[in-house]
């Protein structure tokens, strides 16, 4: 047999240089070339010499040493390369080599298609040399159609500078791809909880994107943060019961990636299952003086009207009377303004009797909030630090289709105590805030008492228990 080349291809055959046909065991770790380590001499590996430049190539101490006398004007004029090289389509790969020259010096590689239009498949790399053995590496994608018969090359002319090289290898990088792992699975607010968390994360390789959605929006799912990311996260949800349309509701949370999808369920329920009608007491209040109730329903849903009984302790309280619209600061009536409202009070025995409701035509509340407020006030003979209950009796309720709904009652206390009625600044009690109101504070200076209970700026009276002598107290 004659051959004319000694080119030989990425499956192992190469032509000797006795023209002898050799099989070549491909390098360890998926290399692709044939010999990269030149441990079975130079072939398949072959140096193109342009007439116009001058160089030779040769194995060497397990090296491959090109030396340069004439490197000539173009840098491809003198290539060491192994031809016919599968590269594939989309798929990504690495090039590494070690090398070194006889002092500084840049090289460059291609790998390129073999003939005209010689177009170069990983782009144009160079690389600076040292007189010192270094590894250099790049990675590129084929994006041209498939070649296996492609040039792989090194660009080494426009210097005189000899060049060694070893360990040249080119490996397809394996696909990289993530998978979506999100945990836990379902969310469970039950009646109590207002932001839970879950996890994203990569079980997979290569880059996750993600991002999470609704199907279908809840109303009461208020905020899902971060909604979108790449790789891990903890997302929070964070959800609001008045929004509930029902005492429990069940929703979707959809987590779309490139590496799959997870649905995460989402349960809640309203506080104790049912809405709640409570008697809303302050928690202290000054004996022989008056004070107001607000009777507060909780987590209702399509509320129109109710009726209820407020019973209290007449052996320390007497109602005074009655209001749909706040007294003082704080929420307006739930269920609105315009109203039709009856009070009925039964002071020896007591309570008193409230029916509130909305006008046709005007829909149901959701929500929480205050129906109706009461004025009582407390005996002065009572004794310091008596506890009276409150609490709401005969409750009935509809929707706006005149449906029954349930409110659990709920009941309250307050501590009546003997203490004394301040007012803001007025710390000689003369009803009068001035000058002279500097004049106690230096008498009872450094002086300590009891804190007083829900202490307001406000120009209004407020009960604070007394202190030692009692004129410390204002």
């Amino acid at each position: 047999l004659a051959f004319s080349s000694k080119q030989a291809g990425a499956n192992g055959w190469a032509v000797g240089d006795n023209g002898t046909i050799l099989r070549y065991k491909q390098d360890t770790g998926n290399n692709i070339l044939v010999n990269g380590d030149f441990s079975n001499g130079a072939s398949p590996w072959w140096l193109f010499v342009d007439p116009s430049a001058a160089a030779s190539g040769s194995v060497q101490n397990g090296e491959y040493a090109v030396s340069i006398t004439d490197g000539s004007t173009v840098d491809w004029y003198i290539q060491l390369l192994q031809s016919n090289v599968p590269i594939e389509n989309g798929k990504t790969y690495t090039v590494s080599f070690d090398a070194y020259a006889a002092s500084p010096r840049q090289i460059a590689f291609y790998i390129r298609k073999a003939s005209a239009p010689h177009t170069l498949y990983s782009g144009y790399q160079t690389f600076a040399l040292t007189a010192s053995k270094q590894n250099y590496s790049l990675t590129f994608t084929m994006n041209d159609p498939t070649d296996n018969i492609a040039d792989f090359s090194f660009v080494l002319g426009t210097s005189n500078v000899d060049v060694f090289f070893d360990n040249v290898t080119l490996t397809e990088q394996s696909v990289q791809t993530p998978a979506l792992l999100v945990t836990p699975t379902t969310l469970d607010f039950g009646t109590t909880q207002t932001s839970l968390t879950f996890q994203i994360s990569n079980s997979g390789g290569g880059t996750l994107t993600w991002n999470v959605t609704e199907n279908p929006a809840k109303p009461w799912i208020t905020s899902v943060l971060p909604a979108s990311g790449s790789d891990g996260a903890t997302v929070t949800v964070n959800v609001d019961r008045a929004q509930l349309t029902g005492n429990n509701d069940t929703g979707t949370l959809v987590v779309s990636s490139n590496g799959g999808t997870q649905n995460i369920t989402v349960l809640i329920s309203r506080t104790g299952g049912q809405a709640t009608i409570t008697p809303d007491a302050p928690a202290t209040a000054p004996a022989g003086q008056e004070f107001w109730v607000a009777v507060v329903v909780d987590h209702v849903n399509d509320l129109f009207g109710v009726s209820l009984d407020l019973d209290y302790p007449t052996a320390y309280l007497n109602y005074v009377q009655s209001e749909i619209s706040n007294p003082g600061t704080g929420s307006a009536n739930l269920l609105g303004s315009d109203l039709l409202f009856f009070d009925t009070p039964d002071d020896p025995n007591g309570k008193v009797s409230f029916g509130i409701t909305r006008k046709s035509g005007q829909g149901g509340i959701s929500g929480s909030g205050p129906v109706v407020w009461a004025k009582f006030v407390s005996l002065a003979s009572t004794p310091d630090l008596t506890q009276v209950t409150w609490s709401c009796t005969n409750v009935t309720a509809n929707d706006a289709s005149g449906n029954t709904m349930t409110l659990t009652p709920q009941s309250a206390t307050t501590t009546i105590s003997t203490g004394c009625i301040v007012w803001p600044g007025d710390t000689n009690n003369d009803g009068i805030v001035n000058q002279a109101d500097v004049l106690p504070v230096g008498l009872h200076w450094n002086k300590t008492g009891p804190a007083r209970p829900n202490a307001t700026t406000q120009w209004i009276g407020q009960f604070c228990p007394p202190w030692n002598p009692q004129a410390a107290t204002y």
